[in-house]
């Protein structure tokens, strides 16, 4: 089986207890989770629509407007007005989690660079109240297409978007000119990987992994210095790899002037980083970076909070 050696890894990632948690998402039907897009609705708008139409649901209790709902009532929410006037927004509950660490306000200059379908843009516009300036970048014509449809229909104006390769933003702005960048970073998909779906896993190889670092230390490389002194980039992934997650980080941090802030979340399927994977150590500053373990209500992430001196 292609994933025999996934599971591998995962074991030496993971506690026994753990990898059977994971086991639920991989193997599991996935709920349904939204957030209200604030620009155009509010949490009692959205309720009252469920509740009038017997949509069992509830609201999540570390993340601000989002709510968790039965898989089976995701066909109705995506053919109801709520979701075609772009006043809810479907999202994974760990996908939600980069922006809420980035804290973007109104008066940031945020960069999201690596940025279709939108989900952080959008979440990012809504949590600056729609006012002040980001930049949304993405190459690819088909994801670039969907990353515009998604800006128009949330009503993200301040939003910014740019079809170029990210491994090219040092050329299109100057250094020191955004304050906050979110990199959700190209990568290797761990965790989303759904068992009963091939497509999810079919790609899975150990040079996947490393071709895919090799990629975000790339990109790396072209937004660290756009990044102003004393401000954030929040790095993630969904993926499970430590060559992608923690190794990166490492590198990153010892090449540039940027530490490891700490991250804070009040969640139950929150993990502890690595300490070494396959003979390689890293710095005990990534104590201070987030795993979120693949469970029965969200895929798997890893989360760092980077600071540039």
């Amino acid at each position: 089986m292609v994933l025999d050696k996934f599971f591998e890894r995962l074991n030496k990632i993971y506690s026994q207890n753990d990898v059977k948690i994971a086991m639920e998402w991989f193997n599991g039907e996935r709920i349904t989770s939204f957030r209200v897009n604030t620009i155009k609705s509010n949490n009692e708008e959205i309720e009252e629509f469920l509740n009038l139409n017997n949509i069992e649901f509830k609201k999540n209790d570390f993340l601000e407007n989002t709510y968790i709902l039965d898989k089976k009532d995701e066909f109705f929410i995506k053919g109801s007005p709520i979701f075609y006037d772009g006043k809810i927004y479907l999202q994974w509950i760990a996908s939600l989690i980069p922006a809420t660490i980035l804290n973007p306000i109104s008066g940031d200059k945020v960069l999201d660079v690596t940025a279709s379908p939108g989900s952080k843009t959008t979440q990012i516009c809504a949590m600056m109240k729609n006012k002040w300036e980001i930049i949304a970048c993405e190459k690819n014509q088909i994801r670039f297409d969907k990353l515009n449809y998604n800006l128009n229909i949330q009503w993200c104006n301040i939003a910014e978007s740019i079809k170029m390769d990210s491994i090219n933003l040092k050329d299109k702005f100057k250094n020191w000119y955004f304050n906050k960048i979110l990199f959700d970073a190209p990568c290797s998909a761990e965790g989303r990987i759904n068992l009963k779906n091939e497509k999810s896993y079919g790609f899975w190889t150990e040079k996947n992994i490393l071709d895919k670092q090799k990629l975000q230390l790339d990109i790396f490389e072209s937004i660290v210095p756009l990044l102003a002194s004393g401000w954030e980039i929040v790095y993630s992934t969904c993926t499970l790899a430590p060559e992608e997650n923690e190794e990166v980080v490492n590198i990153i941090c010892e090449k540039y002037s940027l530490v490891i802030e700490e991250i804070s979340l009040d969640f139950e399927y929150t993990r502890n980083w690595l300490t070494e994977f396959n003979s390689k150590k890293y710095s005990k500053d990534l104590s201070k970076t987030l795993r979120i373990l693949p469970s029965k209500i969200s895929e798997g992430f890893f989360i760092a909070k980077l600071r540039k001196i």
